[in-house]
């Protein structure tokens, strides 16, 4: 267990209480566990007569009944996890190819212990590159928005109504997300402009089509209130971008990015450059670090080594690693519990099969086939599958909906996830289960019934 959590990187608690109630609830459970224990047995023994305990009878029923239990509980769980394995690995994907809104997949982000002023030197250097197009200040990136403000609609009221992932409409506040950057990062993160106002004032702010639909206002004839732009920020409006994503978890596509020449002055404090590539991805990032490394050792003395790096696209899919992890835990646990379902299947038919050897030898004699001896004896394993799954999926589809609760924008929850689930887990079945019985039924009768 501890294997599985270090491969896929999800961390885990383990505590256990010691008040009074939680140790009274643990004898209690072992008191119930212990009665259930010693009385099941008990009264299914006695309900078998002297005679059938002798023939060996009681050992054979008993057997089939408690393996037929055990299957059918391995097969509910298997549907339950393959279903949900099967619903998390379309969910991932749909995550991971969520449009951004902005040109990013050849933008290298970088985010280090640098103030302004020690990376001033660094950027003029970079900018030189044959492999660099654009370069510029940020804070952040699409796709990983953490800064928010405070919107409100033309009258200064907080509460607007806003749609919600389920199409509904309510009334609330409303939080957009914003970022920082100068026009250099602007450009090189590839934003597209709708409407440009050209405005060149201090901490300009280029506003979403849905964040102007959200706070009323005429995207022909923009005049926001002051409280609205103090919400924001920003001293004026310098034009209108189309929607771009700020984060995979929150629905909301409002989202307002900030040109600000503030924020280049040698007195604040830019951790981020976004920088974009022309070229092989490899040797544009080997040549950006090197001059990086080269130009901070020139100029300050010291190399620090960035926090992030990389380029955007594999850096979200990275902010998206708890769900890959989650992913690849519940897949190793799907495949675990259908291996031994297989496994008991296997077992069973094995077992009972070879007690028919005789059976299925007469009936063979008196004008039988392989095929349908094979599916004589197959056919009450595949009743018990089917049944196991069908009984499984109630419960695999109140499981998968709770997983995907806690995500905006989820995969639909279709009856093609538990058909396919289905398919699989009766397919592994079959093959597993006629393997044993075509062992048999192709046997010689007539050698069959010498052995008797």
């Amino acid at each position: 267990m501890f294997w599985v959590f270090r491969t896929t990187g999800l961390g885990f608690d383990v505590r256990v209480g010691y008040n009074w109630q939680s140790l009274l609830m643990y004898v209690a459970l072992g008191v119930v566990v212990g009665l259930i224990a010693g009385f099941v047995p008990a009264i299914l023994i006695s309900r078998y007569k002297a005679i059938e305990v002798i023939k060996g009878e009681m050992r054979a029923r008993s057997k089939m009944v408690f393996s037929k239990v055990f299957i059918f509980v391995q097969c509910l769980v298997t549907m339950v996890l393959l279903t949900a394995s099967l619903v998390y690995v379309f969910q991932y994907r749909k995550m991971v190819s969520l449009p951004l809104g902005a040109d990013v997949k050849d933008v290298y982000y970088l985010y280090g212990p640098y103030a302004h002023h020690e990376l001033d030197p660094a950027i003029e250097a970079l900018r030189k590159l044959p492999c660099v197009d654009k370069i510029g200040y940020c804070d952040d990136k699409p796709g990983t928005l953490s800064e928010s403000a405070f919107v409100t609609d033309e009258s200064g009221s907080t509460q607007m109504i806003v749609n919600t992932s389920n199409g509904a409409e309510e009334k609330r506040g409303y939080n957009v997300s914003k970022l920082y950057c100068d026009r250099g990062a602007f450009e090189a993160y590839g934003f597209k402009i709708v409407k440009d106002f050209k405005r060149e004032e201090d901490r300009v702010g280029y506003l979403t089509e849905g964040l102007v639909k959200l706070m009323g206002l005429n995207p022909e004839d923009i005049q926001p209130t002051q409280d609205q732009l103090d919400n924001l920020g920003i001293t004026a409006v310098g034009g209108i971008i189309e929607d771009f994503r700020g984060s995979y978890y929150y629905d909301n596509a409002t989202y307002v990015c900030i040109m600000d020449d503030w924020y280049v002055n040698p007195t604040a404090y830019y951790k981020s450059l976004a920088i974009k590539v022309n070229g092989h991805h490899g040797a544009a990032e080997k040549e950006i670090m090197e001059c990086l490394k080269n130009t901070l050792d020139q100029s300050w003395g010291i190399y620090k080594e960035p926090h992030s790096k990389g380029f955007v696209p594999a850096l979200n899919r990275e902010h998206l690693k708890d769900e890959h992890a989650l992913m690849i835990l519940i897949l190793m646990f799907a495949g675990l519990m259908l291996i031994l379902s297989l496994l008991g299947l296997t077992g069973l038919s094995t077992w009972f099969i070879s007690l028919k050897e005789h059976d299925i030898a007469v009936r063979k004699v008196f004008g039988g086939t392989v095929s349908s001896e094979t599916w004589k004896n197959v056919r009450g394993y595949m009743i018990l599958v089917v049944i196991a799954c069908l009984v499984a999926i109630p419960l695999a589809w109140y499981i998968c909906k709770d997983l995907l609760s806690v995500y905006v924008h989820r995969v639909n929850l279709s009856a093609w996830f538990f058909i396919a689930a289905l398919l699989i887990i009766v397919a592994f079945s079959f093959a597993a289960v006629s393997i044993q019985t075509l062992r048999v039924t192709r046997l010689n009768p007539a050698g069959v019934l010498k052995k008797e």
